[in-house]
């Protein structure tokens, strides 16, 4: 399942590139999430589960915040990107949310970094760093 998914975002991400020419990337983002969001309301109907469950008064602002900014907005700048340089740097700077997640949850909710963790920030930076260099060497 994991290498389905790696291999599907890829495959978005480079004929998003090739969209992103033609109509822009807010439209792309737009057009993305409607689709995506239609997909997944059927997966749930065909597995009998609700649609809304589990929103209250208590975590409807959560759930708005995760939405619009760390779904739409996020999404966007990743189009964004890619629009300004390429899939694989698009790409690639967007997967630094690998390293900036453990980051934001040793702050926010004092979850302890393991060893493994932090080699992993080092490297998912140090490639990144890599590939964004490289490109500014090319230029």
């Amino acid at each position: 399942m994991v290498l389905a998914g790696a291999a599907l975002f890829g495959l978005y991400s480079v004929l998003g590139k090739i969209s992103i020419k033609k109509i822009g990337a807010i439209p792309q983002t737009s057009i993305s999430f409607i689709f995506g969001s239609f997909v997944l309301l059927v997966v749930l109907w065909i597995l009998d589960k609700p649609v809304i469950a589990g929103v209250w008064p208590d975590n409807v602002f959560i759930v708005l915040y995760l939405s619009v900014f760390v779904t739409g907005l996020a999404y966007l700048f990743y189009f964004q990107a890619i629009a300004l340089s390429n899939a694989t740097t698009g790409s690639i700077t967007f997967l630094v949310k690998a390293a900036i997640a453990p980051m934001l949850a040793v702050i926010v909710l004092r979850e302890p970094l393991g060893i493994s963790s932090i080699f992993g920030i080092v490297l998912v930076l140090t490639g990144a760093g890599l590939n964004i260099f490289a490109k500014f060497q090319k230029e």
